[in-house]
């Protein structure tokens, strides 16, 4: 579309082109009416249609261009006066299409033998990014001898146009975490420079006064000019230069041109250009009628509509405040703090409650409730509602966050990062002096549980629950005791001493529970150490150190062979009865890499549930100083592999296996 006007331009020109020179006649009432400057007739000065091609070279804020230009009469009294429409279709070495629309007069003045006239013009300029529209108008002087003209220039619709943009910016430097109100942050700032390149249609004007220097044959002549000219444009720096050029014409038909010119912002260009156009005016040698040709001459003016590129540079410094924000919810976390002992307050992070319960009170789904220890003097009981987490500064607390900014310039994401809360690792842990209820979907870190009377930690009927770097101590029941759990459950790094029961009791409820026991260390329990029941789903036991257990290390009850057990890297010494006791085995139980020493009865028991669908492996496990077998194997179905393992200073045998009584078990010793 942007090509469109020009075309229609040349389209109506050469329309004009093919219209009888009768029409051109109609304002001259005796064309044979003879001159006085002349023998001849008035047709004889008659001027005629003139077709043109042409080439400029590259100069001042337009690459070069060619060009097909067409003269057009449109009323005229030979030797006296001419109105004439000039057009030009240009055609840079891009392809850009631009276009000259003239609509102008002159006449010819008997007295002073001098030409003078006058034009209006439309121009369009079409560069690779943008589309510019000028109206033009002008004034000049011809004679035998010298010539002078001006033109002035002014561009219409959108003068300036974005041509490209670039932003770029440093990457930010950000501080270390902090907490803000009852937000998780960081603050930090970075450099934006944000660069773009217009272009700008100028306006302007150009004067220039000229002579001829010398004729060229008997119609041809060459003229020399000297001129200044002026430009500006919003944005620009105003532009004042001088140009100097030749034009020869050493025939009719062609036309050439040399042209110099300077100014402070396109510094110095040369530029050529050569035309040739058919089939001219310049037939007589009688000077006279060489002066009344002139009529017919091209209108001389800026051909390409100036424009001027504008590089436009701002520098900004962005500070940034980024909250973190929980990656699986894309909701900023939101912090309940207590500092125990502390006046009554509101839970931000500069004034904290001083109750654990009080943040309780308050906390939503997603929340976190974040406890210093301040003056800590004991913690009563409390339950953890659903969603909701409980965590001291004792341990090093890290949380998955995505910090980001959801206004500002420009948006900023860190992406997902492990962040360590601020105050963490403190090593402080907060006592609580009765028994933590966990909720659904809850985790308790960092807290010590002294002298409870029952289980330290307690769950019926939940789900996804964490419970870490914990110490429970002295609790009359279980250390901790989870009835009919489900989901994804994890129990790591906690201390669990001297409890009155197991030190962890664990039942499960179905076989779509995936449950972790890890890293813990368990000493002094009354029964079990670990007491797993009705295991049903996956079941991963390892790296727990237990020792002097009032029952067995590590007590496991399949429920069905959905049941998959791995027990694995455990340090078991002291228990009272066996160190590793699986009952009603069915599915996948996998034992290996365990260290079992001094436990009152056999260093592992193992009892099959009898059918054919149980797998049991035992390697590379250690057993010394067994009261009774190192390695007792009952009622076996399905395939069971013994292989590697060590035993030593057994109370009994060493190994000791009976089958089911069935075909369908296989025993591998190895």
């Amino acid at each position: 579309m942007k090509y469109l006007l020009s075309l229609i331009v040349w389209a109506l020109l050469l329309l004009w082109g093919k219209i009888p020179p009768a029409f051109a006649q109609l304002t001259d009432t005796d064309s044979n009416e003879e001159l006085p400057s002349t023998t001849g007739t008035a047709d004889d000065l008659r001027i005629l249609p003139n077709f043109g091609v042409g080439y400029t070279t590259s100069g001042a804020s337009h690459d070069g261009f060619g060009r097909f230009e067409a003269f057009i009469p449109l009323g005229q009294n030979p030797g006296k006066n001419l109105t004439f429409l000039e057009g030009r279709l240009l055609l840079d070495n891009d392809t850009n299409i631009s276009s000259n629309l003239i609509l102008g007069h002159r006449f010819y003045d008997f007295d002073r033998k001098r030409i003078f006239g006058g034009y209006l013009a439309y121009d369009s300029r079409n560069t690779d990014s943008s589309s510019f529209h000028q109206l033009g108008a002008g004034w000049e002087s011809l004679g035998e001898y010298w010539d002078f003209r001006t033109n002035f220039y002014i561009p219409i619709g959108d003068t300036r146009q974005l041509v490209a943009e670039n932003i770029s910016q440093t990457t930010p430097v950000f501080s270390n975490p902090f907490f803000q109100g009852n937000f998780l942050v960081m603050s930090g700032s970075r450099e934006r420079r944000e660069t773009r390149l217009w272009e700008a249609a100028m306006t302007g004007l150009d004067v220039e006064a000229g002579v001829k220097i010398i004729d060229l044959g008997k119609t041809g002549e060459l003229r020399g000019y000297v001129g200044g000219y002026y430009y500006d444009a919003a944005e620009s720096d105003s532009i004042l230069g001088w140009r100097t050029r030749l034009e020869a014409r050493p025939h009719d038909n062609l036309r050439l041109g040399l042209s110099v010119q300077n100014d402070g912002t396109f510094g110095t260009n040369v530029v050529f250009s050569i035309g040739g156009s058919f089939p001219g005016n310049r037939t007589s040698p009688r000077k006279s009628e060489q002066v009344l040709a002139r009529l017919g001459e091209s209108v001389t003016r800026q051909q390409q509509i100036t424009i001027d590129e504008q590089w436009e540079s701002e520098l900004f410094v962005e500070n940034l405040t980024l909250t973190a924000t929980n990656p699986d919810t894309n909701q900023p976390y939101f912090f309940h703090h207590v500092s125990l002992g502390t006046v009554v307050g509101d839970g931000t992070f500069e004034n904290p409650f001083g109750q654990v319960q009080s943040a309780i009170d308050v906390a939503q789904s997603g929340n976190i409730v974040y406890v210093q220890f301040g003056e800590n003097l004991g913690i009563p009981a409390f339950t953890i509602p659903d969603g909701v987490s409980v965590l001291s500064t004792a341990p090093i607390q890290q949380i998955t966050a995505s910090f980001n900014n959801l206004t500002g310039v420009s948006v900023f994401d860190t992406g997902v990062i492990n962040v360590q809360l601020p105050l963490s690792g403190s090593g402080n842990l907060p006592t609580v002096t009765d028994t933590v209820t966990l909720g659904n979907n809850t985790i308790l870190s960092g807290f010590a549980l002294a002298n409870v009377e029952g289980n330290g930690i307690e769950g019926a009927n939940i789900q996804n629950f964490t419970v870490r770097d914990n110490q429970i101590t002295n609790a009359t029941g279980q250390g901790i005791n989870l009835v009919n759990i489900d989901g994804t459950n994890i129990i790591r790094n906690n201390q669990i001493t001297d409890s009155g029961g197991a030190g962890i009791f664990a039942q499960t409820a179905n076989s779509q529970q995936q449950l972790t026991l890890e890293n813990n260390t368990i000493s002094g329990s009354g029964q079990q150490g670990i007491n797993l029941a009705n295991l049903s789903g996956i079941s991963i036991v390892r790296n727990n150190q237990i020792t002097n257990s009032g029952g067995a290390g590590i007590f496991a009850q399949a429920a069905n062979s959905q049941q998959q057990l791995t027990l694995e890297n455990n340090t078991i010494s002291g228990s009272g009865q066996q160190g590793i006791n699986l009952a009603n085995l069915s599915g996948i139980s996998i034992v290996r890499n365990n260290t079992i020493t001094n436990s009152g009865g056999a260093g592992i028991s193992a009892q099959t549930a009898g059918n054919s669908q149980q797998e049991l492996t035992l390697e590379n496990n250690t057993i010394s100083g067994s009261g009774q077998q190192g390695i007792n194997l009952a009622n076996l179905s399905g395939i069971s592999i013994v292989r590697n393992n060590t035993i030593t200073n057994s109370g009994a045998e060493g190994f000791f296996a009976q089958t089911a009584g069935n075909s369908q078990q296989e025993l591998t010793l190895e």
